[in-house]
């Protein structure tokens, strides 16, 4: 924080009648910079709570859990993380599936006249997005693609899960709301053992949803075309997971076009672009799970 001349005189340090020691410290609230008495130590802090061991360390406990242990673990559990190989000093972060890819995959129609919070009607399972813009408004851009980013004035975290909760539920997907938390409670406590402890970690922000990788959803687009996809369920997801089943939407109100080359030829695709985001979640997981078995036999 920039030097700034405070209007009101105040000693630096001071103490209490209880002899705990007291440092003024800056920081800003409602556009103004302005000054608190804090504890001087983690000795002074534990002074002000007898009734705690270590009250100064349960409170920066609670603290990082609140700003960064907590956003990572809605994030990872909701949406997912992507593997990353171990890179300069950095340990190898591993693959999380999260619980939007899971219900995408179940391949569920939404329940017919699902409503939900504000009697709105829903069309997806997918979390609520909007385009991103940069300051001047304008639409921002990677790679020649506009950036989605989650919109979190439609839908929180919480709102999204207990979205996706009722949704279960009204598809019998789930007998009861809390048979839904009980098949998610595994995962919940395997994503939070995953959250590293970091009292250097700045507070965490994550603007939008993992995108499918290209090459996932063009495998899907030329599936599509060349009548694969068939194949492809009964042959080769048959290997992941059983009953995975596939059903085009043929909705035409987006399309994913272009050409692709396959052994050397040239195959035009014009599909929907739910139709290949939806059969390319499931190219993406039969990939992850084929490399896993590659690894795995590696090490055997």
């Amino acid at each position: 924080m920039s030097e700034q001349t405070f209007m009101v005189n105040a000693p630096e340090t001071k103490a209490t009648p209880e002899g705990v020691n007291l440092v003024l410290k800056a920081t800003r609230s409602l556009g103004h910079t302005i000054r608190y008495y804090v504890s001087a130590s983690s000795a002074d802090f534990n002074k002000l709570d007898g009734a705690r061991v270590d009250a100064c360390n349960d409170e920066a406990s609670a603290n990082i859990i609140y700003r960064t242990m907590n956003p990572d673990f809605r994030h990872w559990f909701l949406h997912g993380r992507e593997a990353e190989p171990a890179k300069d000093g950095v340990p190898e972060v591993s693959l999380l599936k999260g619980v939007e890819e899971e219900v995408l995959g179940w391949q569920l129609p939404v329940p017919p006249g699902f409503t939900y919070k504000d009697k709105t009607p829903v069309d997806s399972w997918a979390r609520a997005t909007k385009v991103a813009k940069n300051a001047k408004g304008e639409v921002r851009l990677k790679d020649g693609e506009q950036i989605e980013v989650f919109d979190t004035s439609k839908e929180t975290e919480d709102d999204y899960y207990s979205r996706v909760i009722a949704m279960a539920v009204a598809a019998k997907k789930f007998a009861s709301e809390d048979a839904a938390l009980a098949h998610w409670q595994q995962l919940a406590e395997q994503v939070a053992l995953e959250c590293v402890f970091d009292v250097k970690a700045r507070e965490r922000t994550f603007k939008g949803p993992a995108k499918l990788p290209l090459k996932d959803k063009l495998t899907a687009a030329v599936m599509i075309v060349r009548g694969k996809v068939d194949s492809f369920l009964s042959t080769n997801m048959v290997q992941v997971r059983e009953g995975v089943t596939w059903t085009a939407t043929s909705d035409t109100t987006k399309m994913f076009s272009g050409k692709a080359t396959v052994k050397g030829q040239e195959v035009d695709y014009n599909v929907s672009d739910k139709d290949a985001e939806s059969l390319g979640r499931l190219v993406k997981e039969y990939r992850e799970w084929k490399a896993t078995q590659a690894s795995d036999a590696l090490m055997e």
